[in-house]
């Protein structure tokens, strides 16, 4: 008897066939591109001078609305930097007769969103809501302008926060490349102006009021509204809302500066430093320039995530995986750079070959494969930036504000793939300027200056951009001696700070006992770590005993040492991945040798000036090894202590664990006044009269 095949196995051994007669054996060519049915922009300038536009579309039930002012970062006034992110921070926070907590209660009830962010140009104010509530959006915005309550408390807590998260930022290399070249960049124009915590520090709430009353006014302004609202609906709830909203327009930023006529470096001296990272750029033109095209696919070859840049350093020359290419767009004047991070020894190559591809941009046509894909990645990637009414909100303020056609983001695609390879090239030789460029190199310029100075003359200023002279970055090397009559009894305090925000406390105290002296302390950042330490030290400061134990990330830590006859003996159970371990230490040490924890005790008997290092070794029980180090001073600056602020020197630790910054006061009793952590959130501040 003939069984008949299972219907599954029939199917199975059919599938191939069936999908060779259903499909091609090539896909299609794709189809010609076709323009998005935007909705088309309906403009009407309010009784009080309010540019009002409106973008109409009523497939779903929510309205945008985007108030655009020319207060931002570039009209801070000089010398209070940093004035318009405080107020974008805070103008949210409390407005009319609503506290912080009720506009967000208010925003949350009605189903929207609510923000305020600074660009260099602009302050922009951005509520989205249901149609049912666009009335209450406007008079929200309406209060943001016009009633800000800018509450004293608030502000003290912003200011200390965006100065902590500064302080943070400034202990990022590439963080402080980006910062100088673009002060470097654009000189004494507003565009290179930068907050410090300086500045911040002197800004006042009065500040931020009178510069909002000198920076909001409706000539200049810019209303969009999109979706389910019609102009005339859009007029009246405006109108409505600004009625008392007055003003003649604020005056506009200056001139731009000119452009660079020869390439030279700003090599920025950054003692230690095991990396260099490299800024080459120029600026461009005013954001309505319709070169951007071209500009943003030669931009894309270049800095792509596998564009050329990222693959001549990553694949062909294996330094790095970090590079980039962005054209940068202001109002009045951008700018085009491209950058890599790389290791030291090779940051001359790498900035070579950097200035060699930049130049190549310019001289060769692009092949088509290449020019397809970077196209191909605008075109695409484009609708996923217009999705919503809020993004098309957003997408056409930005044209408008730049002075682009009201058609900009409906022919953004169209434009995009219509760029062929002798455009790329002819928007890189208008855009891209490698002969003529700003290069910002941030290293160690004792190892990089005379082989940077190979390719293009070199300027040589600090991290604070102090203008230095070759002989002055070779630091004056000191043997490591300590003057034990500097080290009187002293108890101090520390404040664990993130963010701006207080999350522990380091209390540290030393007492001078027979034959030497005692050191004390206690660490507590929430529930990471929990440590108290205790170590003894002669005469000299050379160390006999050392007891710590606590929790550090949830395990329990201990470490015992007893140095004496050249060797130090003892446990020490350390964090682990797999959970606490134990280590046998039983080590030789050289009679100079210190224990980890005593350089910290020990800062106030050094032998303290500027440009001089120390160099020593440190003995590490949770490592069980002795490592080399080096303590520099690389600045003196003004640090904050309280209500006052006071000299120190800035040094840096380096071959630890990680790189550690001591701030210690230039005057005697050369006190511990701020302690930064390289990579990690989190500083020490002192909490000391």
């Amino acid at each position: 008897m003939r069984h008949p095949r299972p219907m599954l196995l029939a199917l199975g051994l059919a599938a191939p066939a069936a999908a060779r007669a259903q499909y091609p054996p090539n896909p299609p060519a794709p189809l010609p591109l076709r323009p998005v049915a935007y909705p088309a922009s309906q403009e009407a300038v309010l009784p009080n001078g309010l540019r009002l536009l409106v973008l109409e579309n009523h497939r779903q039930p929510i309205v945008a609305v985007t108030l655009s002012l020319p207060a931002g970062t570039a009209y801070d006034p000089p010398g209070k930097e940093g004035v318009a992110d405080l107020l974008a921070a805070l103008v949210t926070r409390g407005a009319g007769a609503r506290s912080g907590p009720e506009i967000a209660d208010l925003v949350e009830r009605i189903g929207g969103s609510l923000s305020a962010s600074a660009t260099p140009d602009n302050l922009t104010l951005q509520a989205d809501v249901l149609t049912p509530h666009a009335e209450t959006a406007l008079g929200l915005l309406a209060d943001l302008v016009l009633r800000p309550r800018l509450d004293s408390a608030e502000f003290e807590a912003q200011r200390a926060q965006t100065i902590a998260a500064l302080r943070n930022e400034l202990s990022s290399q590439g963080a402080v490349t980006a910062r100088i070249f673009m002060m470097a960049l654009y000189g004494g124009h507003p565009y290179g102006a930068r907050a410090t915590p300086a500045t911040l520090r002197g800004i006042t709430r009065s500040d931020l009021e009178a510069f909002r009353r000198a920076r909001f006014r409706p000539n200049g302004a810019l209303l969009v509204m999109a979706g389910d609202v019609t102009l005339a609906r859009a007029r009246q709830l405006a109108t409505r809302a600004f009625a008392g909203w007055s003003g003649a327009p604020p005056a506009p930023l200056p001139a731009p500066v000119p452009a660079k006529a020869r390439t030279g470096i700003l090599l920025v001296h950054n003692p230690g430093a095991e990396r260099a990272n490299i800024l080459v750029g120029n600026t461009t033109g005013p954001g309505s320039d319709t070169v951007l095209y071209a500009g943003l696919v030669a931009a894309r070859l270049l800095g792509d995530d596998d564009g050329r840049l990222v693959r001549h350093v990553q694949s062909i020359r294996g330094w790095s995986d970090i590079a980039f290419a962005s054209l940068l767009r202001t109002r009045l004047l951008g700018l085009f750079q491209a950058g890599v991070e790389v290791p030291e020894p090779v940051a001359d190559s790498a900035l070579a070959d950097l200035l060699g591809l930049l130049r190549g941009i310019r001289r060769d046509l692009v092949p088509l494969g290449e020019l397809e894909d970077a196209r191909g990645a605008l075109v695409d990637g484009y609708p996923f930036a217009v999705q919503t009414v809020s993004q098309l909100a957003a997408q056409v303020t930005e044209a408008r504000q730049f002075g682009m056609p009201a058609a900009f983001v409906a022919t953004f695609r169209q434009r995009v793939a219509g760029v062929t390879a002798a455009r790329v090239r002819e928007a890189a030789r208008q855009l891209i300027k490698p002969d003529s460029a700003l290069v910002v190199v941030v290293g160690d310029a004792t190892r990089l200056h005379a082989r940077l100075a190979k390719l293009a003359p070199v300027k040589l200023v600090s991290l604070e951009g102090t203008e230095l002279k070759p002989e002055d970055i070779q630091p004056r090397t000191r043997p490591l001696a300590f003057n034990p009559a500097r080290l009187a009894p002293r108890r101090d305090s520390l404040l664990v700070v993130a963010q701006g925000r207080p999350v522990g406390r380091q209390v540290y105290a030393l007492e001078v006992t027979e034959g030497g002296f005692t050191y004390t302390e206690r660490t507590d950042i929430g529930e990471v770590i929990n440590q108290i330490t205790r170590l003894e030290l002669d005469s000299a400061g050379r160390p006999r005993r050392l007891e710590q134990s606590g929790r550090v990330q949830g395990q329990e830590t201990r470490v015992e040492l007893s140095y004496g006859g050249g060797r130090v003996r003892g446990t020490a159970r350390v964090p682990g991945p797999d959970g606490p371990r134990t280590i046998q230490v039983d080590t030789a040490v050289g009679a100079a040798v210190l224990d980890d924890n005593a350089l910290q005790p020990l800062l106030p008997a050094l032998d303290w000036g500027p440009n001089v290092r120390w160099t020593f070794e440190v003995f590490s029980g949770g490592e069980n090894r002795v490592k080399p180090v080096s303590l520099t001073v690389v600045s003196t600056e003004r640090v904050p202590v309280g209500a006052t602020e006071v000299e120190a020197y800035r040094a840096v630790l380096e071959g630890g664990q990680s790189r550690v910054t001591f701030y210690v006061t230039t005057a005697a009793p050369h006190r511990l006044v701020r302690v930064s952590l390289s990579g990690a959130p989190i500083e020490f501040i002192a909490d000391y009269p």
